[in-house]
């Protein structure tokens, strides 16, 4: 087992409780984790009676990764490697999952189940919310009322708030309970009381910034005007109510005039006057009756809108049981029922599991956390950090973790760990993440008393050996005055500095056999962490300019390029041609195809034919009327390939860049499209699912795989979360953390209930709304700074800061961080001068001509070769050759089976040139299950199995000249060894025709006479999976 430190041992090692671990940025969690299974392993217990959570599948993977390492170095648990993979190492939505198909049986549901996609959900909810307000049109004159107070034009924005709150409240773990339960709770006169009491603190609040401000004003004032200040706001600074500060608000302050004030003064005014419109406005729906008053009126709104949402939950989950068909979130609260409900289930896991672990416990969210209370054994060992607990998007809650943590340390049912050393970092990082998160992370903002029980200790005393103060913090300051926008500024910044560190030969650190080593600082050391990828491109462009190589870490956004809208467009055509539909929808589809790169249709053209309806002279519509008369006949699926092989996606995206995203968001549609089918969905329904992925406003993510290439790496702090780098920058500071209101007509709080908005004479926004907005504002600021703590935590050696210069007011208190938009003003804000650098943007050269490919000087930018290159002089006669080439010819009529066959033959030759057969990347492909079984046959044989060996050509080209014959061909794959070539030619099935004989030995003897090495020939059926060696 490691070395361990004091703390690092007691988290292995104890036992016989709950414990918590709260593990600090660099303090080797995931040591203690692996070193605590193998312990348990060693001490009896078998892998099969732990329980392993986190939150993603690649925690999961990475996690069974490690344990399996550790088994096998471990001679006296060896043999239970081969149980690694069968064991409970997995997230919790797979855990829920696995318990709910063990026992379908117990919960009456077929363990046949499938997961659904969530668009389809969406789907379906838009026709039960038609159904429900279809129906209360005819027959609820209280839900018409609501109807006429709440909108103008249509119902649309209450349709879209209703789908909203549903979902949100889909995370409740007793929905039905909250629903019936809603009304006595939410509008209780203890739950009025209590709101207004937050919103009497929150006007107070206002109260006392204004009077702060006041003060300020007054230290740069005459002494009668200050006596004569501090009287005009004598009454508003002593009411101790909300009803009296209401009769105070209309005070005066002495005018400026005759030198009452000092030109200092000139500053503040403008803010006194912004604070007291802030607080005049937040007052300006009345006194307390009238304030109640209102909120107590949308009683009747809240009525019609529970009894909608019961409606709507009662015949969702009616459809979802019927196609036996479910989201996560509702096998999650199945896998509660069976252990709540089922005493001998509950009992049998309970009882069975010697310990729980659960990693990033900062994590969990309160249906996770209510299912591991029912199946608990004072044996919970939680791992995590509510420092970085930056997922409340996800549902994450901070709270679990705090809850635990204040209880444990009280060793009320449970221990409580700090690992608080940082193995990761320099002195110099550590220090300066203990001077900010220190005087901004508080137990009311940020979810712990970072000074009190968080500071980081420096722990790898390795770095000693070198100057730390060579590597203290900078950040980069600029002024923010010139025309260039903030992200090109602070991108040539960037890219300025790191040609500095680089000119310099900077040393940074690495490991070779347990022993710190440095070496020559180089462009792959460099990370740079923003809050928001929508800058990355600009940063990118800019990089490269000044020749720095680049590569962006992101998940692809389903959403983002044109695939989908293409889709979606030709989708339309197809259906407005099937039913003769020719209106201005089908002329706006028609333009954007034309005008995308599948046609790059100029404009003259497209106007001709949308003028002069010349539509059906078209390709694109001779395309899409062939594919209308076959669609009752094609599956949603074969219609979308029918669409890319027809449009010829595949060719035409050599015209733009991407291609791999894009190619795997095409698989993603194809591949999705399948479960439209399995619910009785048609090309009607097909258009309607992607209006659905595109009007929705949530994200769809795919991860995809990316070279770690010598380049600076640019990705979000969230990606970056687990990671750690040498350099770090953090530009963008000044991004705002707030995001804008929601367009929705109400939304759904966790404290404060359904957030409508009351009508008197016009729709307004109810006090209760407003302590809600205050909450909220907390909360994110909350998440915010624990963001940046996980930013600052991934440098290994270094952090810059880049952030224009800002005049702010320094940190008097925690809860002044409320009045700050921005990391850049919080930053500002902590007198960080001493580590300031001011860059000089004179100096900078930063231009325009990142945008722009200059021709004339392209070759420099291609890298030198030291490689020499000889060359002969060869005299060509000039005469005309006969061209041969090797392919067998097809001389039979193509119909549609065999087009498909052709299709997939070559889809497969595909799959085979862009697999990797050195390093499997097998599941990053844009390619479906069936592909990738294809793969894994041919990998199995034994003509293969050294193909790591070789070197590997695919689509190898040749081309010589025999006699008077020019001959042409490609070897789909040829591999050198040392002693000898094969070549391996894939067929679909068939693998007797004679011409390929002919062909192949064509190949053979081009290799044998210009390479010398003897030459084995092979074929390959892909579909019958047989290879066969031709003599």
């Amino acid at each position: 087992m490691p070395n361990l430190t004091e703390k690092q041992s007691l988290a292995v090692n104890k036992s016989n409780t709950n414990i918590i671990v709260s593990a600090g940025a660099g303090s080797g969690k995931t040591t203690v984790l692996k070193t605590r299974v193998e312990r348990l392993l060693t001490e009896g217990v078998n892998i099969d009676e732990l329980i392993i959570l986190t939150f993603t599948n690649a925690a999961a993977a990475e996690m069974k990764d490690r344990i399996r390492k550790v088994i096998k170095k471990n001679k006296n648990i060896a043999h239970m490697e081969e149980f690694v993979d069968s064991a409970y190492i997995t997230t919790f939505d797979s855990f829920a999952q696995s318990m709910v198909k063990k026992y379908a049986n117990v919960l009456n549901i077929s363990d046949q189940f499938t997961i659904i996609d969530s668009n389809i959900v969406n789907l379906e909810i838009d026709k039960i919310i038609d159904e429900i307000f279809e129906n209360k049109y005819v027959s609820d004159e209280n839900f018409c009322k609501f109807i006429r107070e709440q909108t103008l034009k249509n119902d649309k924005q209450i349709r879209n708030s209703i789908k909203s709150v549903y979902k949100s409240m889909q995370n409740k773990i007793d929905l039905e309970g909250f629903l019936d339960s809603y009304m006595d709770t939410f509008y209780s006169e203890d739950f009025v009381n209590q709101a207004f009491a937050s919103f009497e603190d929150y006007i107070f609040n206002l109260r006392d910034d204004v009077l702060e401000l006041i003060s300020k004003l007054n230290d740069y004032a005459l002494p009668e005007i200050v006596e004569k200040n501090e009287k005009s706001v004598a009454e508003f600074a002593e009411a101790s109510s909300y009803d009296e500060l209401l009769d105070t608000l209309s005070f005066r302050l002495a005018q400026s005039r005759n030198g009452a004030y000092d030109d200092e003064a000139k500053e503040i005014s403008p803010k006194i006057s912004d604070a007291r419109k802030k607080l005049k406005l937040a007052c300006s729906f009345g006194d307390k009756k009238m304030l109640i008053n209102n909120y107590l009126s949308t009683k009747d709104y809240a009525y019609c809108v529970i009894d909608i949402l019961k409606t709507l939950h009662e015949k969702l989950q009616e459809y979802k049981k019927e196609k036996n068909a479910y989201e996560f979130i509702d096998i999650a609260l199945k896998a509660i029922e069976l252990v709540r409900d089922h005493e001998d289930v509950r009992n049998e896991i309970k009882y069975k599991t010697k310990e729980i672990m659960i990693d990033e416990y900062q994590d969990t969210n309160d249906i996770q956390e209510e299912f591991i209370s029912y199946i608990q054994n004072n044996n919970v060992y939680m791992v995590g950090d509510i420092k970085q607990s930056i997922y409340r998007f996800r549902n994450a809650n901070p709270y679990i973790f705090k809850t635990k943590y204040d209880n444990y340390k009280l060793e009320n049912n449970g221990f409580k760990i700090d690992l608080m050393e940082n193995f990761r970092s320099r002195n110099s990082v550590v220090t300066i993440i203990n001077n900010i998160f220190s005087k901004i992370m508080s137990d009311d903002i940020g979810g712990c008393d970072y000074k009190k029980e968080h500071m980081m200790i420096y722990g790898n005393k390795a770095y000693d050996a070198s100057n730390d103060e060579y590597y203290r913090t900078s950040i980069l300051t600029y002024d923010d005055t010139c025309k260039y926008s903030r992200v090109e500024k602070e991108a040539f910044i960037i890219a300025n500095d790191i040609k500095k560190h680089i000119k310099n030969k900077e040393q940074v650190t690495y490991y070779k056999d347990d022993k710190m080593c440095t070496r020559d600082i180089d462009f792959k050391d460099f990370t740079i962490l923003i809050d928001k990828s929508t800058s990355f491109d600009d940063f990118k462009k800019i990089l490269e300019a000044n020749n720095i190589p680049t590569t962006i870490k992101k998940d692809i956004n389903i959403k983002d390029e044109d695939e989908i809208h293409l889709l979606k467009n030709i989708i339309t055509l197809i259906i407005k041609i099937r039913r003769h539909v020719f209106d201005s929808e089908f002329s706006h589809a028609f333009a954007s195809i034309a005008r995308s790169y599948l046609y790059e249709m100029d404009d003259d053209e497209l106007f001709d034919i949308i003028i002069n309806k010349k539509f059906e002279e078209s390709d694109i519509y001779s395309k899409c009327l062939n594919i209308s008369k076959e669609i009752d006949a094609l599956s949603n699926r074969d219609i979308l390939s029918r669409i890319i092989t027809d449009f010829d996606f595949y060719t035409k995206l050599l015209r733009v860049d991407n291609i791999n995203e894009r190619l795997i968001k095409m698989e993603y549609f194809v591949n999705n499209s399948t479960d439209l089918n399995k619910f009785g969905m048609n090309i009607y329904a097909l258009n309607d699912y992607f209006d659905q992925i595109l009007e929705d406003k949530s994200e769809i993510k795919m991860k995809i795989s990316s070279g770690d290439d010598n380049s600076v790496k640019i990705m979000t702090i969230h990606t970056s979360k687990g990671l750690e780098f040498p350099y770090v920058y953090l530009p963008m500071l000044t991004s705002n953390f707030y995001k804008s209101p929601s367009k929705d007509l109400f939304s759904l709080s966790n404290s404060y209930g359904i957030l409508l908005p009351f009508y008197n004479n016009g729709v307004g926004t109810s006090f209760v709304s407003t302590v809600s907005t205050v909450n909220e504002m907390k909360e994110t600021l909350s998440e915010k700074i624990r963001l940046y703590y996980v930013a600052l935590t991934r440098a290994k050696e270094k952090v810059i800061m880049v952030s224009p210069h800002l005049e702010v007011p320094n940190i008097n208190k925690v809860s002044s961080l409320l009045k700050f938009k921005s990391f850049a003003e919080i930053i500002n804000s902590l007198g960080l001068s001493e580590l300031e650098e001011k860059v000089d943007m004179e100096t900078l050269e930063i231009n325009k001509n990142y945008n722009v490919i200059k021709l004339s000087n392209y070759k420099e930018k291609i890298p030198k070769s030291e490689v020499i290159i000889h060359t002969k002089n060869l005299n060509i006669e000039n005469q005309m050759l006969e061209n041969k080439h090797f392919s067998k010819a097809i001389n039979t009529i193509i119909d549609d089976d065999l087009r498909k066959k052709l299709d997939f033959g070559t889809f497969m030759h595909y799959v085979f040139e862009v697999y990797d057969f050195k390093n499997n990347n097998l599941d990053t492909l844009p390619i479906g299950d069936v592909e990738k079984k294809k793969v894994i046959n041919f990998l199995k044989h034994d003509e293969v199995k050294n193909i790591r060996n070789a070197k590997i050509y695919k689509e190898h080209e040749i081309r010589f000249t025999d006699g008077e014959n020019t001959y042409h061909g490609f070897i789909d794959l040829l591999l050198e060894y040392d002693d000898h070539f094969d070549i391996i030619d894939y067929k679909l099935s068939n693998l007797e025709s004679d011409e390929y004989k002919i062909q192949l030995d064509g190949y053979k003897k081009y290799i044998e006479e210009n390479y010398l090495k003897p030459t084995n020939i092979y074929l390959y059926s892909i579909n019958k999976d047989i290879f066969k060696k031709l003599d």
